[in-house]
């Protein structure tokens, strides 16, 4: 980690997303967790979104859990964001990007402080896109996160949209192993709020990217 504080301090607040970056040729991804599937499902994306002759560099945690369920894990995973992104600069040079490859943004506040590059997590992401709409829930798997999830909000200033937050019954990990019943752990969770009957549009497949849940009939 002592590499980690070689660079200087960011000027700019924590609380503001970063400006879109353009003509970004290169994309650093961080797994904050350590399983090398998951930054490979989330490589695959990205570089499929990239724009020519973009690069995205990928990298796993090389410390920490496979799965972040609780405020110790996610302490820790921040703390390999730090690792990861050190790792890059020394080897590579400094990115155009940096994306936290993680719902829950563990190290974002940090890394920002870090760096002048735009540091972007999936769950500050999500939520201001779904804040654009007006307010929203999130649905999410572990006991922990809610709790988690409202101090990020509240962190980067976007408590005031978020309605609420349900947890459905089966963790992060459950939910990554088995994909295909996400949906069905999801949509009937949200459901359970009158609000959701016909909101529930999308899921999220643990750390994997999000997918089209079947609307209610």
């Amino acid at each position: 980690m002592a590499r980690s504080l070689l660079y200087g301090l960011h000027a700019g607040s924590r609380h503001d997303p970063p400006k879109r970056p353009r003509g970004v040729s290169t994309l650093l991804l961080i797994n904050p967790n350590t399983r090398q599937s998951v930054t490979a499902l989330w490589h695959e994306h990205a570089f499929a979104a990239a724009p020519a002759g973009g690069q995205v560099f990928a990298m796993t945690a090389v410390f920490g859990a496979r799965c972040i369920p609780s405020e110790p894990s996610a302490t820790v995973a921040a703390h390999a964001v730090l690792d990861a992104y050190a790792a890059h600069v020394a080897a590579h040079g400094e990115p155009g990007a940096v994306l936290i490859a993680c719902f829950g943004d563990p190290g974002l506040l940090a890394l920002r402080e870090l760096t002048a590059v735009p540091v972007f997590g999936l769950a500050e992401a999500s939520m201001r896109a779904a804040g654009v709409e007006g307010r929203y829930d999130i649905a999410t798997g572990g006991v922990h996160w809610p709790a988690m999830l409202r101090r990020l909000t509240w962190s980067l200033g976007l408590l005031e949209p978020l309605a609420g937050i349900v947890t459905v019954e089966r963790s992060g990990a459950e939910l990554a192993a088995d994909p295909p019943s996400e949906s069905g752990a999801a949509v009937p969770a949200c459901q359970r709020k009158p609000r959701w009957q016909l909101r529930v549009r999308w899921f999220r497949a643990g750390n994997g990217p999000r997918r089209q849940a079947d609307r209610p009939s």
